[in-house]
């Protein structure tokens, strides 16, 4: 089940920036880039490549394959741990349903973000208890408020097993939604 705001409505692309940079701005160096560490792992990948025409092929059976070249790709990964937060889906500006979240919902949702989300999996546990003590929280009813907004939101639905909720991968996930196999059936191919 999906809630329906009035003012959610899909937008021109978001990478469409309005504001025009400062030139000023455009050569400056961010001041956190002075103490900033980023670990990463470096990954090169050689495959060897044919040119289709210059295969032969008799009776269903190749016979030369002509030249082959090697082709070495290079990428990096980073080793640092992190969570997706997304505010399109589907070219849908889902922005307006995070404005939507209570003072008390975000504090939920940050939880949820930095200690329950597991690494690809659709469901979470919310341990109401840690969560009251990290974010100084003395009432179970504020506990449950912030719960009720984020359920509203569809943001987390509840399971049949206590303390766990299913995550709902248009606005968060850990890992990589189009590796998950419950998620294949949900990807869209574009070249867009």
């Amino acid at each position: 089940m999906f809630v329906l705001l009035d003012n959610v409505h899909i937008f021109e692309p978001l990478n469409n920036m309005s504001k025009q940079v400062p030139d000023s701005l455009k050569g400056a160096k961010s001041p956190f880039l002075e103490n900033l560490t980023i670990p990463v792992i470096a990954k090169r990948i050689t495959e060897d490549t044919v040119t289709i025409g210059k295969v032969k092929v008799e009776d269903g059976i190749v016979i030369s394959t002509g030249p082959v070249n090697k082709i070495t790709k290079g990428f990096v990964i980073e080793k640092d741990r992190k969570v997706e937060l997304y505010y399109e889906n589907n070219k849908e500006d889902l922005r307006p349903v995070y404005s939507a979240i209570s003072k008390e919902g975000r504090m939920l949702l940050d939880y949820i973000l930095f200690y329950a989300l597991r690494e690809n999996k659709l469901y979470c546990y919310i341990d109401g208890k840690d969560f009251m003590e990290k974010y100084s929280i003395a009432s179970r009813t504020t506990f449950w408020n912030c719960k009720k907004n984020l359920i509203d939101l569809t943001f987390i639905s509840a399971t049949s097993c206590q303390g766990w909720f299913w995550i709902n991968p248009r606005f968060m996930f850990k890992g990589y939604r189009s590796k998950l196999v419950e998620l294949q059936d949900n990807l869209k191919y574009s070249n867009e």
